[in-house]
């Protein structure tokens, strides 16, 4: 909030604002700020949490409206300023904190693009299968480092002519590094089950 509170109008605070998320982890520094706490984190960690379903229904609800990035940030400098939702500035600063967990931002304005028809995605993963296999042998060869697997990646990409078949190569590519954070997720959710179980067990076994 002390970064935003110099700002003269709502205009120039939006645009601190669309810097803050821009820069967000990609500003480097060699210089270590000690900066004295005025508000514990579990407060903002409790606002957080109250407030998390309503500002992720503020933020998709902006994004639907595929506005351009100034008024994106103007919209969303305005609810921050809903003194009904957000009364106080640690709330603010809480809508701010969670919004540094958002895949969403920073926000970009994207071109509307058109769905495939099935049987042409078909089509082109029928022609683009020994690329796919190609790529998963390249995507798990071992490479030291990702740039050797992205390049490898991209030239195959590039020898594909269709710019169509290019796509549903790319998608398949997404869909299966997708997939995998799936399989993931679902690895730890039986983990978090076996571990609750398990202390429920012991529990059950205390008070036998």
């Amino acid at each position: 909030m002390h970064y935003l509170k110099p700002s003269t109008t709502s205009e120039e605070a939006a645009k601190k604002l669309r810097e803050f998320y821009e820069a967000c982890g990609f500003i480097q520094s060699d210089q270590t700020l000690k900066i004295e706490t005025i508000t514990s984190p579990n407060v903002f960690q409790e606002l957080m949490d109250t407030n998390r379903v309503i500002i992720e229904k503020i933020v998709d609800n902006l994004i639907k409206q595929n506005v351009g990035e100034d008024e994106f940030y103007n919209l969303l400098w305005e609810q921050m300023q809903n003194e009904v939702l957000f009364p106080s500035e640690d709330s603010i600063v809480a809508f701010m904190i969670q919004l540094l967990f958002d895949p969403q931002l920073p926000y970009y304005h994207l071109p509307p693009v058109e769905m495939m028809d099935d049987d042409d995605y078909m089509e082109s993963i029928q022609r683009i299968k020994v690329d796919y296999q190609k790529a998963l042998f390249a995507i798990n060869y071992g490479y030291a480092q990702k740039t050797q697997m992205a390049e490898q990646i991209l030239n195959i990409a590039t020898e594909i002519e269709s710019s169509q078949d290019r796509i549903v190569f790319v998608a398949n590519i997404l869909g299966y590094y997708k997939n995998q954070i799936d399989n993931l997720e679902n690895e730890i959710d039986q983990l978090k089950n076996q571990i609750n179980n398990a202390e429920e067990n012991k529990k059950n076994e205390t008070t036998v």
